[in-house]
C-alpha cells in the first residue's frame, strides 16, 4: 500500500508561500530586490507539489522561473494551481522570459497573488494578461498581504520613489483600453487645478506642462505620444483623472447622492469633473450634510459626528478608486437614509464577497494607477483602512455590522448609522427574489436554523455536492449568508 500524501488547506499554501518569500536572496547591493515565494499545488487544490523562492538556485532567478522551469520542467502543469507572493513580472531582459508568460505557457489553471507589483507603471499589467488568458485569479488573505508588504517595505519604498523619477527608455503599450489615447481630445482638455493638486499633494518637483511632468504622466500611461506624428494625447485613464469634463466621453464617471426625506422628494446632488478632485468635493458635501457637534465634557473643545462620517467617506473614496469604469450607463450611487447609508459601486469586486463579510479583504485594486494616485494625494490614507474602519463600527461604536451584496451589476455596501438599525425586510425580500425555488427552500431552512454546513445542506435539500456549493455561494454573494470557519468546519451563517 503506497504512502498516503499529506493534504493541505488553502490557508496553509498561502502561508508556505510567505515562508518561502522570507528566504529570498537579493542579487543587488545598490538597490533592494523584491522578496518572492511561490508554491505549486495539484489541480484539485489539496496536494503540495513544490516550493521555491527568489535566488534559491541561481542569483537573480525569479521564484516562478525556478519553480516552473527549473524544478518542475518535466511535469505537465496544465490545470495546476500557483501561489505567488507578488504579481508576476511582465518584462525581463532577453533572453529571459517574463514570469507572467511562463505562467500562461505552463497552462496554470488558477493563481493566487499576495500583492500587486508596487511600481504604478507596472501594477496590474500582469493581472490583466492573466485575465486575458482566462486564468482564474484571487488574492491572499489580508493579514498575509500585510505581512508581505512589511517584508518588502524597502523594495516598495524604492519602487514608489522610482515612479516619481523621469525614466528614459521605451514605454510599453498597455493591455488596458483605458490606457490608450483618446483621439478627439488634447492636453488642453486637462484641468489645471487637478494637475496642480497632484503636483502639490504628491510633492512632485515638476511644473504643469513641463517636459519632465509630461514624461511622468507618460510613465503612468496617463498620456500617450504617437511616434509617427509626435502628437501627445490623454489616455482614457488620464482623461478620467484630469479631464476638465471627462463625463463628455465617460458619462459613468460621476457620483450621485440621493438623500431620503420621508414624505418628500429625495434631495439629489451630482459630482463630476476630474475624478482626482471628486473625493475632496464629496468631503466638503459630507461636512455640510453631516455637521459636527461640539463636546464640552473635557477641558478641551472636541468636535464629533453623530454618524461614522470617516467610514462613509473612505467607502465612497474606495468606490471611486476601485469601481469598474468600463461599465457604461452606470454611476456610483450614494443613498442616505435615516438609519443607514448605501453605496452602490459598479462592477463585481475583484475579491469574493465572503472576504468582505469576514473583513479579510487585501488592499488590491481593479484600478491600481488610480489607487496609487489617490494614495499619493492622501485621499486613501492607508492601505486597507476602509475595511478596518468598517470593522470598528460593530466592535467600537456598537452599530450593526455593515453588509455587502451584489445588486445587478452593482456592489453594494450598507453602513448602519444608528444603534439597533437592521436591514429592512424589503431589502431581504429583494435579495431572496434572485433565488430559484430550490435555493429559496434552502435559504428558508438556513434562516430557521441560523447556520448550516455544506454537508448538512446537501443532505437536507437532497442535492449534489456541487449544487449545494453553488447554492451557498450564490447566497453569500447576495449578502444573505456569511462564511465562518474553514475546511470541513466551514459554516454558512444567516446575516440579519
Amino acid at each position: 500500500m503506497g504512502k498516503q500524501k499529506k493534504i493541505f488547506t488553502h490557508r496553509e499554501f498561502m502561508e508556505m508561500a510567505v515562508e518561502e518569500m522570507k528566504k529570498s536572496i537579493s542579487e543587488h547591493d545598490d538597490k533592494p530586490d523584491p522578496k518572492v515565494g511561490a508554491v505549486l499545488v495539484s489541480p484539485d487544490g489539496r496536494e503540495l507539489i513544490d516550493v521555491a523562492y527568489r535566488g534559491e538556485i541561481r542569483s537573480g532567478d525569479h521564484a516562478e522561473f525556478i519553480l516552473l522551469d527549473k524544478k518542475q520542467r518535466n511535469l505537465p502543469l496544465t490545470d495546476y494551481i500557483l501561489y505567488t507572493t507578488l504579481e508576476p513580472c511582465v518584462e525581463r531582459n532577453q533572453p529571459k522570459s517574463a514570469c507572467v508568460n511562463r505562467t500562461v505557457n505552463a497552462r496554470i489553471k488558477k493563481i493566487y497573488i499576495g500583492i500587486q507589483d508596487p511600481h504604478p507603471s507596472v501594477a496590474g499589467e500582469g493581472i490583466k494578461i492573466l485575465h486575458k488568458h482566462k486564468i482564474d485569479l484571487e488574492f491572499f488573505d489580508a493579514d498575509l498581504a500585510e505581512e508581505i508588504r512589511k517584508e518588502n517595505k524597502d523594495f516598495i519604498k524604492y519602487a514608489e520613489a522610482e515612479a516619481k523619477k523621469v525614466l528614459e527608455g521605451e514605454i510599453k503599450e498597455s493591455s488596458d483600453p483605458l490606457d490608450n489615447a483618446i483621439q478627439n481630445v488634447t492636453l488642453d482638455d486637462f484641468s489645471l487645478e487637478a494637475q496642480e493638486e497632484l503636483i502639490n499633494r504628491a510633492e512632485l518637483n515638476y511644473k504643469v506642462g513641463s517636459k519632465d511632468f509630461n514624461k511622468y504622466l507618460l510613465q503612468l500611461n496617463l498620456i500617450e505620444t504617437n511616434i509617427k506624428t509626435n502628437i501627445t494625447k490623454p489616455t482614457g485613464l488620464g482623461l478620467l483623472l484630469f479631464g476638465k469634463n471627462p463625463q463628455l466621453i465617460f458619462t459613468q464617471a460621476r457620483v450621485q447622492f440621493f438623500i431620503n426625506q420621508p414624505g418628500a422628494d429625495d434631495i439629489t446632488e451630482n459630482f463630476d469633473g476630474p475624478v482626482l478632485l471628486q473625493p475632496q468635493k464629496i468631503q466638503k458635501y459630507l461636512d455640510l450634510i453631516y455637521p459636527k457637534h461640539i463636546s464640552r465634557k473635557t477641558m478641551q473643545r472636541e468636535e464629533y459626528y453623530d454618524v461614522p462620517i470617516e467610514v462613509i467617506r473612505e467607502t465612497i473614496n474606495n468606490a471611486i478608486a476601485h469601481r469598474d469604469y468600463t461599465i457604461t450607463g452606470t454611476t456610483i450611487k450614494v443613498y442616505i437614509y435615516e438609519d443607514r447609508v448605501e453605496i452602490f459601486s459598479p462592477g463585481k469586486p475583484i475579491h469574493p464577497i465572503e472576504k468582505f463579510n469576514n473583513y479579510n479583504v487585501p488592499p488590491e485594486s481593479r484600478n491600481p494607477k488610480i489607487a496609487y494616485l489617490f494614495n499619493e494625494i492622501s485621499v486613501i490614507e492607508e492601505l486597507g483602512l476602509g475595511m478596518k474602519e468598517l470593522k470598528k463600527l460593530s466592535e467600537v461604536r456598537q452599530l450593526p455590522k455593515p453588509t455587502f451584496r451584489m445588486d445587478g451589476q452593482y456592489f453594494v455596501t450598507t453602513i448602519y448609522t444608528k444603534t439597533g438599525a437592521k436591514s429592512s425586510s424589503i431589502e431581504i425580500q429583494d435579495k431572496v427574489k434572485d433565488l430559484n425555488p430550490k435555493e429559496k427552500e434552502g435559504y428558508e431552512t438556513i434562516r430557521i436554523q441560523g447556520s448550516i454546513t455544506s454537508s448538512e445542506y446537501l443532505k437536507v435539500l437532497d442535492v449534489s455536492e456541487r449544487t449545494a456549493r453553488n447554492h451557498l455561494k450564490k447566497m453569500v454573494d447576495l449578502g444573505l449568508l456569511r462564511v465562518e470557519g474553514e475546511g470541513k468546519a466551514t459554516k454558512y451563517v444567516v446575516i440579519n
